[in-house]
């Protein structure tokens, strides 16, 4: 692959979801280049940096160089800002799902990306989990009889 076909990435967040599940996949694809990664604690962002060999590292995204794209991996109820300065600043996005806290919302940054001819995207992984997975086969396969009620939790809350 040439320099010119590899996509220049910024990373906003750098919590574990990112080192555990976003980072491994960006560098193991070969075709982004993490050119930032920003995060309010920088020493977060220095981690993912140094195992994603990122340029530069922030502790704000406003004076970010421009990018390709960036995922957004910041909490669903603190994203309007961000969403706006992405949109803004013309950045193709991926985000972790759901990438707004309301229906209202999410027509609202659809719309905008839209109205700029971004490219948004919800990251939808967790249904490729091995715990997904199983569970899907469990629920199939009714090994455990009919299923009438499930609850799940995922997290540390």
């Amino acid at each position: 692959m040439t320099t010119a076909q590899v996509m220049r990435l910024g990373l906003i967040g750098a919590g574990e979801v990112v080192g555990t599940y976003h980072l491994p996949a960006l560098v193991g694809m070969g075709e982004f280049k993490i050119v930032w990664v920003c995060d309010k604690e920088i020493g977060r962002a220095e981690r993912i940096a140094a195992a994603a060999e990122a340029e530069m590292v922030l502790g704000s995204f406003a004076d970010a160089p421009d990018v390709d794209a960036v995922l957004v991996a910041v909490p669903v109820g603190a994203r309007r800002e961000t969403m706006a300065t992405v949109f803004g600043r013309g950045w193709h996005a991926l985000c972790e799902k759901p990438f707004a806290s309301s229906a209202a919302e999410h027509r609202e940054f659809v719309q905008m990306a839209r109205s700029r001819g971004i490219c948004l995207g919800a990251g939808l992984v967790r249904r490729h989990y091995s715990s997904t997975v199983k569970a899907r086969r469990i629920l199939e396969t009714e090994l455990l009889g009919p299923i009438c009620q499930v609850f799940a939790g995922e997290g540390r809350r």
